[in-house]
């Protein structure tokens, strides 16, 4: 392309106009030319390309591919819809909620909401045309995979003026609300990702597409891509003004001022931060014990209590902000879940070292009990081994072939710490649960004002609850224990288990939109608030 008979705005509009061919498959070298052009325009060109990026989107929705797309679509859900209202009327499901008004993508997401039990229903009984159910998740997978030249065009308005580029964003979005396709969302958001500070009403759009769970449901990278942008600006507003109290908290300060906020890397800093959070809370809990038989020495009890707060106070929030991280994983939720009960890292190692040994006195006490009973080892050791042949054949080959009676003290201690392991194993579920209740409890009466108020100060009190610790920490306990609950019933059908996934998950976040909130010193949103098609009913 003859680029050089050209000015450099010129040239930039030869290459926008090229773009509605539709096809991003650019060299490097192409790419790069681009954005150079982009920078030596400068400003005066905006309007140019801002006319010709509206033509492109227009284009882009208008091509076959969307169109299918939204038919296959449309198709799908009213399928979903059929079977929906079968079970319904069977009285399987509760009836859903329908909105006259469209979601806010249009037939990208579906105008209605039931219970996350409801839905998980729906999705694992219904019987689905089969080739549908491909074709609309081959078309739903695209937004994760295929690029668009859309990315590439908002990329030449951030480089020709980065503030008119977000106000030009934001009122795009004002402009189309509820009819806000996907893939413009997502090469939005990847574009505004590259600014540093963005203002609370670019934001607000953001925490919308990051808390609506129908959204996460079926445009799963538009989510994580709205909860990267709150993650980043965040954690860069906090690390303005923060004083880490400890290692962890000076590493990530560190991070952020380095730019290092990659997903890799903030994976990395979670989960030895889940850790730590499982310790301060395991050590705040330890202290009811220490409580006992003090009297009035209240002086190190003060200190110590309010220090445990504080420390938890500091890491709390920032590790809420990264949480999306963790919630990626297939079993992230239940790590953050059993954090807050303190049974993460040292706590949870220390935990079921307990249980093995409990488990150890179990099974050599079983051992004493039947030999008064006069029952023989191997008795015992098909007891104890629930049905599991290659286990029962490994601990009765320590058995005397002629006798099947131990030949040593050594030898039955060897059995049974073979035995505890299976043991362990077999009581794991019932023993944890109730470790979890108690722990549960533990921590609700040691957050309560009333205890508090034996040991703090009113000027601690006051302090603590400005922070808001207390509130955040109880409803995120409560909300774990909840949910570790419900998983861990032996009644609870696999769809009972995802549902409260499900419903955890967006505790979290809506717990996580406050902590965002209130970092970025905002209590309300700037844009309208969701329709009740994209809230969820607890």
């Amino acid at each position: 392309m003859p680029e050089s008979e050209h000015a450099p705005q010129k040239a930039l509009e030869t290459w926008l106009i090229q773009l509605e061919n539709l096809n991003p498959d650019l060299t490097g070298w192409e790419l790069f030319r681009i954005w150079e052009l982009a920078r030596q325009t400068g400003p005066e060109g905006f309007d140019m390309a801002a006319a010709h990026t509206a033509r492109l989107i227009d284009l882009y929705l208008a091509s076959d591919v969307k169109q299918k797309g939204k038919d296959i679509l449309a198709e799908y859900f009213f399928e979903l819809d059929k079977c929906a209202k079968k079970l319904c009327d069977k009285g399987l499901i509760a009836a859903p909620i329908i909105n006259e008004k469209a979601s806010f993508t249009t037939a990208m997401v579906p105008a209605q909401t039931t219970t996350a039990l409801d839905r998980c229903r729906i999705m694992n009984r219904v019987d689905m045309p089969a080739l549908l159910t491909k074709a609309a998740d081959a078309f739903r997978r695209r937004n994760e995979v295929v690029e668009t030249v859309l990315e590439i065009a908002f990329r030449i308005l951030w480089l020709l003026d980065e503030n008119r580029a977000i106000q030009w964003f934001k009122a795009y979005f004002a402009a189309h609300d509820k009819e806000l396709d996907p893939d413009v969302i997502r090469d939005a958001l990847t574009t505004l990702s590259h600014a540093a500070e963005l203002p609370m009403d670019v934001l607000a759009w953001a925490e919308r597409w990051s808390v609506d769970p129908n959204l996460r449901e079926y445009w799963p990278l538009v989510t994580r891509k709205a909860d990267k942008l709150l993650c980043g600006n965040g954690l860069r507003n906090w690390a303005k003004n923060c004083s880490p109290r400890n290692a962890s908290l000076a590493h990530l300060r560190l991070m952020v001022r380095m730019d290092k906020l990659d997903d890799d890397s903030l994976l990395a800093w979670l989960r030895r931060s889940l850790d730590e959070l499982g310790e301060c809370v395991l050590r705040f809990m330890a202290l009811e014990n220490s409580l006992e038989g003090q009297g009035d020495r209240k002086d190190w009890i003060q200190v110590t209590l309010f220090s445990e707060l504080k420390r938890i106070a500091s890491l709390f929030p920032v590790m809420l902000m990264a949480c999306d991280q963790l919630l990626c994983l297939p079993d992230g939720t239940e790590q953050l879940a059993m954090a807050f009960m303190g049974l993460s890292g040292k706590g949870r190692d220390l935990w079921e070292k307990r249980l093995l040994e409990f488990s150890t006195k179990v099974i050599r006490r079983t051992f004493v009990y039947d030999m008064r009973a006069h029952r023989t080892p191997v008795e015992t050791i098909r007891r104890l081994t629930f049905g599991d042949d290659n286990a029962f054949r490994a601990a009765y080959a320590e058995l005397d072939f002629f006798s099947e009676q131990f030949d040593s003290y050594e030898q039955r201690e060897k059995v049974i710490r073979k035995l505890a392991v299976y043991y362990a194993s077999y009581r794991h579920v019932q023993l944890i649960g109730a470790e979890i209740a108690k722990r549960y409890r533990s921590l609700m009466r040691m957050l309560h004002e009333d205890f508090l108020r034996q040991y703090l100060t009113e000027a601690q009190l006051k302090e603590l609850a400005e922070i808001g610790v207390l509130r955040d920490l109880a409803t995120q306990a409560a909300a774990a224990r909840r949910y570790l609950a419900r998983r861990r019933k032996i009644e609870s059908t696999l769809e009972d288990m995802m549902a409260s996934k499900i419903d955890y998950e967006q505790a979290i976040r809506n717990e996580r939109l406050g902590v965002f909130r209130r970092l970025m010193d905002k209590s309300t949103p700037t844009v309208p608030p969701m329709t009740t098609d994209t809230k969820m009913r607890q």
